[in-house]
């Protein structure tokens, strides 16, 4: 059994970019609405206005709209870029910008199948988990040959949560106003550290993730800065000196 090398197609590549921003696009306009309305909300009592809300709304809209495009551009790049390969001995995956997978197949865990045709091999680490595209070219092939190192797994239903992902939107942007907008300490302290514990968890997340890019890790710092204006926010509250 030779090594065999896959990557997307082209037509494939368009389809997930356009995936891709149909389902960062509702995050993005929550964040901004979300985001305007508890700075309106949480101002000081003669500072601000509805007018002046409904202005920069839409400003912060068109720089987000920018955002995304470029990071789409960023994710065309390193799709086309996606290769995976197996071979006697192991299962790759190569990206740019991204750490490498090598997985044994001795080592595999499980190869499982999900609804939308994505496949996802995973090792005996929670780290050493492979993803390949339904996208993939030659899939019907590279499905037989994966199907060669142990039966393939098939997912039958989608997770609630996993096909109403912009939900997870809400209970953040519920705690992010219990703690700018809202000024009973209990709830303030509940809210924060609650919050603080997802987003602690999400940059977990998100560090130890090798099919993510490089830039995208880097980007997480973000997330840092974010639980230390929390942190602020929590300590003049709860202190008073707000």
């Amino acid at each position: 059994m030779g090594m065999e090398q896959f990557k997307i197609s082209e037509a494939g590549i368009s389809e997930l970019k356009k995936s891709m921003m149909a389902k960062a696009l509702p995050f993005a306009v929550m964040a901004v609405l979300g985001g305007g309305l508890m700075a309106y909300f949480n101002r000081s009592e003669g500072q601000g206005s509805l007018p002046a809300l409904l202005l920069v709304i839409p400003l912060f809209g068109v720089l987000i709209v920018i955002g995304l495009s470029r990071a789409l551009n960023m994710q065309k790049t390193i799709l086309e870029s996606y290769r995976f390969s197996i071979d006697e001995h192991y299962v790759r995956r190569k990206q740019n910008n991204t750490p490498d997978i090598n997985i044994p197949l001795g080592e595999i865990s499980a190869i499982v199948k999900h609804p939308n045709g994505n496949i996802i091999i995973k090792g005996r680490s929670a780290n050493d988990i492979i993803g390949i595209f339904a996208q993939t070219e030659d899939y019907g092939r590279l499905e037989s040959r994966l199907s060669e190192v142990m039966p393939i797994v098939q997912k039958t239903h989608v997770p609630f949560f996993q096909r109403f992902q912009i939900l997870l939107l809400i209970p953040v942007m519920l705690l992010m106003a219990g703690i700018f907008i809202a000024e009973n300490i209990i709830v303030v302290g509940t809210c924060g550290i609650v919050l603080l514990g997802v987003l602690g968890w999400s940059f977990f997340i998100i560090k130890k993730d090798r099919n993510l890019d490089e830039k995208t890790r880097k980007a997480s710092r973000w997330i840092v800065l974010v639980m230390a204006s929390i942190v602020g926010i929590m300590y003049l509250k709860l202190t008073g000196k707000s």
